[in-house]
Order: structure tokens, then sequence, then C-alpha cells
């Protein structure tokens, strides 16, 4: 399947559209906050946070135009974002939990505890949440929406932050390699790697544009 890939920079503060996967930019545009972070891409409209002031925006197609935002609480210092098509999944990496919220909103549905301590990345499959984590360096598969953990691996550098999926494979970026990565399916096994726009790449998700 047909992807282009969204990533965030803090050091650039820019929130970038490429081809595919590649080092080429089609777009990019500087981010609403001084601090992007996580992204999700939700069929027509992209999804970002910020990380210090705690607030989630609601974009107009891939742009700077800002359709809706809330603030949550500045203490939980909210990283990656995921969508099911219904609803918003949050991390606070600051409060340890991942959230399941009501719609796009500030109102929470569900939570639990993260299994390391500085949750990042997020995605979502259709049936399961993924889950990064700073602190271990690991990701996740979760059953669901729940603490069970099914699988996980090492990440390839060591300061790994935004994940995606798209469908049948799982990727990464990582700060300290400065790279985004492809892997083989749910693996640490790489398939392809290219260098981040800048230096800080955190957030990632994908927009499906064919077969």
């Amino acid at each position: 399947m047909a992807v282009n890939l969204f990533s965030t920079d803090e050091d650039s503060h820019k929130i970038y559209k490429h081809d595919g996967f590649s080092t080429s930019i089609l777009d990019s545009f500087s981010a609403p906050l001084y601090q992007p972070w996580g992204l999700a891409w939700e069929g027509s409209n992209l999804l970002s946070s910020d990380y210090g002031e705690g607030t989630i925006f609601k974009h107009q197609g891939f742009s700077a135009t800002i359709l809706d935002s809330f603030n949550c609480s500045y203490a939980e210092g909210y990283t990656g974002l995921a969508w099911d098509g219904t609803n918003l999944y949050s991390a606070g990496s600051w409060g340890e939990k991942l959230y399941k919220h009501n719609g796009f909103s500030n109102s929470i549905l569900s939570s639990f505890s993260s299994p390391g301590h500085y949750p990042e990345g997020l995605v979502w499959d259709g049936t399961n949440i993924y889950s990064s984590d700073f602190g271990t360096g690991k990701i996740y598969k979760h059953n669901g929406f729940s603490n069970t953990i099914l699988d996980s691996f090492s990440s390839p550098g060591g300061v790994l932050h935004g994940i995606s999926w798209d469908g049948t494979n799982i990727y990464s970026t990582d700060s300290g390699t400065d790279k985004i990565y492809k892997h083989d399916g749910f693996s640490s096994t790489i398939l392809d790697s290219f260098s981040s726009p800048s230096t800080y790449s955190y957030g990632l998700a994908l927009e499906y544009t064919g077969c």
C-alpha cells in the first residue's frame, strides 16, 4: 500500500510531509507552538500535539490552519497520538499513562499505566494499540487498548520517539541517530531508513495514497 509519511521536528519547529518513505519533502509548515511532538492522520486532517503546552490540535488537512484544539494538563507532557476512526488516543509521558479520548476532546473514556516510564509514540492498527517508550527503548504491541503486552522489541537507535503502522510494517523515529526507520513487520529488522529532515524528529503518521 502506498503511503506518504508525516514527521515533526522539535529543532526546526516544523511538521513535514514526505514523498512516500523518503527524504524528499512535498510540503511543510511551522507548528502552532514551540514543541511539536505527536502526530496522527484522521483520514482528512492532521492531528498534532505540543509537548510543552499540553495542547492537541486538529489541522485543516495538511496545513497550519487550526480547525479545533483542546488543552490537557501541562504536567502530563502529552507526546504520542493515534486515531481509531472515532476516538483519539494520547500518551501522557509525565503521568506515564495512555489515554483513550471521547472523540476529539479532553473527555477521557479509559486509561492505563504505560509499560515503561516515558511513553512517546502511539499508533492504532484497527484492533490493537502500539506504544513506544523513550525510557526502555522498546516498542510494544498491546492487546486491544490495555496494559497487556502481546509482543515487544528494542528499537535500533538509542533515543526512540514516534511510531506509525502501515498495516504490515512498523515505522519509528530516533533522535540519537537522526533517522526514520521502516521495520520488517513488527520486529527490530530494518527494511529501510533515511536521515530525518532536521535534528530532533519525534512524531510520525502515515497518509494512505493508494495501492
